[in-house]
């Protein structure tokens, strides 16, 4: 696999009977589509951060299976098992599909992860779930500080962005004054996700996000009640305001498309004043075209060891796309 010009050569991953119809010996193919061209496939190429976790692990699952670390899920067609095995496979990658009765639930899910998304730390505030908005709402945003203003998917009004108005004029910006990969940590390098932007202000390093730490005065939470995309009078309030108390900075992975195409990756705890928990999620929001095409492409790390892989097997064929 190899980057030229932003297209990739490709390998193709298949289900075989193997040895026999009766056992699972073997029961990964590769490049079927040498041997039937008409079979139907989906080709996907993208640069999201959702999309690279997704496919990085599926491929080093995949790797585990071909080079005998691990064992493969049980799949021969004796058994007709073929929706366990996909739905087996890809757990053991880190990708939880709730499938039918047919493989292609797992196409329409894989199309999502090759969109465009953008990554801020949104908190619920009313205590029914991190709720999301449609990119077909309408709704633009400078996410990247370059004054292009793209289609993105937003928080529901009742929800909040966590927020530094870094700048100190009363509106948030960009990208910048939320916590995600548009924030520069104090090394200088931007962050990989919310989390870990909020991490760097843990000054106490306690995993907690509180009064003890340096920059939690000048936290705040912004909630869009009207929608647009903009920091109106009001929406902007200090976490004593709004009644928090602390940020569990212990994450856990979510990991799952919501019913409006938004991405919940990573997710932790809110504690309130008043005794309530509620969630903290970074949600990857689906975005329109950017007029600056990102110079940095999150699938390298996956690129070079899939050249390497492909270098070590020769006899493994692959395909332009």
């Amino acid at each position: 696999m190899k980057d030229d010009g932003y297209k990739f050569e490709s390998i193709t991953i298949g289900l075989s009977i193997g040895d026999s119809i009766w056992t699972p010996k073997d029961n990964l193919s590769f490049n079927d589509h040498v041997n039937y061209p008409q079979a139907s496939s989906l080709t996907i190429i993208s640069r999201n951060y959702p999309h690279y976790q997704n496919v990085d692990r599926l491929y080093q699952t995949v790797k585990d299976y071909k080079e005998g670390k691990i064992a493969p899920p049980d799949y021969h067609l004796g058994a007709f098992n073929c929706i366990h095995f996909i739905k087996e496979l890809t757990e053991n990658a880190g990708i939880n599909l709730s499938l039918g009765s047919t493989p292609n639930s797992v196409a329409e899910y894989i199309e999502h992860i090759a969109d465009g998304y953008r990554t801020p730390i949104v908190i619920d505030l009313n205590g029914d779930g991190v709720k999301t908005i449609s990119i077909d709402s309408g709704i633009k945003f400078d996410f990247e500080g370059n004054g292009d203003k793209i289609k993105t998917g937003w928080i529901n009004e009742n929800d909040g962005f966590l927020v530094l108005d870094r700048n100190n004029d009363g509106i948030i910006n960009n990208g910048s004054e939320l916590f995600g990969e548009e924030t520069i940590l104090s090394s200088g390098k931007k962050a990989k996700n919310g989390f870990e932007a909020l991490l760097d202000l843990d000054s106490n390093k306690d995993g907690i996000l509180d009064a003890n730490d340096l920059l939690w005065s000048s936290l705040k939470i912004w909630q869009d009640k009207n929608r647009d995309a903009y920091t109106d009078q009001g929406e902007l309030k200090s976490m004593e305001e709004v009644g928090i108390e602390s940020i569990n900075l212990n994450y856990k992975e979510m990991e799952y498309f919501d019913s409006e195409g938004n991405y919940h990756g990573l997710a932790s705890s809110v504690n309130w004043m008043d005794g309530r928990n509620t969630d903290i999620v970074d949600v990857w929001f689906k975005q329109g075209e950017s007029n600056h095409f990102p110079q940095d492409n999150k699938i390298d790390k996956l690129v070079n060891p899939l050249e390497n892989f492909i270098e070590q097997n020769s006899d493994v064929a692959i395909e332009n796309i």
